[in-house]
């Protein structure tokens, strides 16, 4: 059995409620001390009153204890330290300030009250509220003279008690208390209360955190039902998401731009596979009918020797498109890995111009070389195969008497390398799909004309895996200039 949840949303919903549940109970606690704090501090205003007024009943006579000869006069805390403004009553008369002591004693009925002196020897001086065998007179050996503290005390199965006490300079002591019964019940009440708060604004805080934890982390089950869909073959579907700023939002974008992108490779996949199969396909009916024909009857042997030549022929072609597959599915899984050397484009053109001029004679065309230094790291054997195969693109669409011209150089630091051509050029609706596998232009780049329409992915392969750029733009006076372009830090280093 596991202790915390799997789900995201409960493991939220746990720790918020437990966070929440702590700072509440934090906040409870130190507003309840305060509270009673406060309430202690209003009991010891009371009891420093009637101390005060304990005292001026205690006054001493002149003599032995140090007081100045003169009129007798109420010895009082005023005279030591200072007390709030409601602690300091006017000196009465002894028999008063006596009286008004036994009724707040008397009146405490609810909750009890006493006051008590002790002489310096330990005898009692004055006491009443107090229980009938009188307690001893405390330790004072630690207390300043007249500075009063007050402490609270639990009785056994009664409720606390406060009492505050003072030492004399002459060496009594008096001490003053009372039950906190009413203020204990009260502090009781406001526990409860703030515990019915608490509880309230817990509830209220663990629902709307979890209102607002689900309501986050609704983008990510739409993400895993859009991604169960497109598993079960709806490709077609995308995540639905209304606040695309937030992070989930961005990132329900990224897996859109995701799945479309998948998308577009599985059409294309299924599409190069339909065109695979229709591109081989053809060689091979040709093949079986021919030796189909061969096999029915006898024939001389020029005819056999003619069957042999057209099955050659379609099984070169064949084997020719069977390699460029296999060189696309290479390449396309990183299996044959570029040789970067520091090289020249323009050496690598002139060598591809050299060998392709006796193909431009045989056709009539004038092969013009404008070579510039283009120094970059590039694998020569593949730019090679980039260029030959733009030379041989050249070469089949100009009309004879063209010009085909190959030019190199460097450009913003940029080694590039460009064929044009004089043929009909390519239109712009089909310059998008042109390095798609087994696209043709329409008329004037068919099956007729050569190629099974994997020569150009075949380079757009390989300028990306140099990280280069494949260009096409429209020549001065009609044709096509087909331009690779090595991106600036390839070109740079071998500057």
């Amino acid at each position: 059995m596991r202790l915390f949840p799997r789900s995201i949303r409960w493991r939220l919903h746990l720790w918020h409620g437990l966070l929440l549940a702590v700072v509440l109970c934090g906040f409870g606690w130190t507003v309840h001390r305060l509270e009673w704090t406060n309430e202690l501090r209003r009991v010891d205003a009371e009891l420093q009153q009637r101390m005060n007024t304990l005292l001026g009943l205690l006054g001493r006579p002149p003599g032995p204890q140090g007081r100045p000869p003169g009129p007798p006069r109420a010895e009082t805390l005023e005279d030591f330290f200072p007390l709030p403004e409601d602690a300091r009553p006017p000196p009465p008369r002894q028999d008063r300030n006596f009286d008004a002591l036994s009724r707040w004693v008397k009146a405490g009925r609810q909750q009890r009250r006493w006051f008590i002196a002790w002489s310096r020897e330990g005898g009692i001086l004055v006491a009443e509220g107090v229980d009938k065998n009188p307690r001893s007179k405390p330790d004072t050996t630690r207390m300043e003279p007249l500075t009063p503290y007050g402490f609270t005390v639990r009785a056994a199965g009664e409720a606390p008690v406060r009492e505050l006490m003072a030492l004399t300079p002459p060496g009594d002591v008096v001490l003053v208390g009372r039950c906190l019964l009413t203020e204990a019940a009260a502090s009781r009440r406001s526990a409860l209360r703030f515990a019915g708060l608490g509880g309230l604004v817990w509830l209220l805080g663990v629902a709307g955190g979890g209102w607002l934890t689900t309501r986050a982390l609704r983008p990510i089950q739409t993400v895993t039902d859009t991604a169960a869909a497109i598993s079960a073959g709806h490709l077609d579907s995308r995540i639905n998401v209304e606040e695309t700023d937030t992070e989930l939002g961005r990132m329900a974008g990224v897996l859109n731009d995701t799945f479309s992108r998948l998308r577009q490779a599985f059409d294309q996949q299924a599409r190069f596979t339909a065109d695979a199969a229709h591109e081989l396909r053809t060689p091979v009916t040709v093949m079986l009918s021919q030796i189909q024909l061969a096999l029915n009857r006898e024939r001389s042997p020029q005819e056999y020797r003619g069957t042999l030549d057209t099955c050659q022929r379609a099984a070169e072609r064949m084997s020719c498109l069977i390699e460029s597959l296999l060189e696309l599915a290479q390449m396309d899984a990183g299996a044959d890995p570029l040789e970067v050397t520091e090289s020249d484009l323009a050496t690598v053109a002139a060598d591809c111009a050299a060998m392709m001029e006796s193909l431009a004679a045989e056709r009539g065309l004038v092969l013009e070389k404008q070579l510039s230094c283009a120094p970059c790291r590039v694998d020569e054997k593949r730019a090679a195969q980039v260029i030959t195969n733009f030379l041989s693109n050249a070469l089949r669409h100009s009309p004879s008497g063209g010009v085909v011209t190959v030019r190199a150089g460097v450009t913003d630091g940029r080694a590039w390398v460009s064929v044009a051509d004089q043929g009909p050029g390519i239109q712009m609706e089909h310059r998008a799909r042109l390095f798609d596998r087994f696209y043709r232009v329409e008329n004037s780049r068919n099956r007729g004309s050569g190629g099974a329409g994997l020569g150009l992915a075949i380079c757009k392969a390989i300028a990306d895996a140099h990280g280069a750029v494949i260009s096409i733009e429209d020549a001065d006076g009609g044709g096509s200039v087909f331009t690779f372009t090595m991106p600036t830090d390839c070109a740079s280093a071998a500057s």
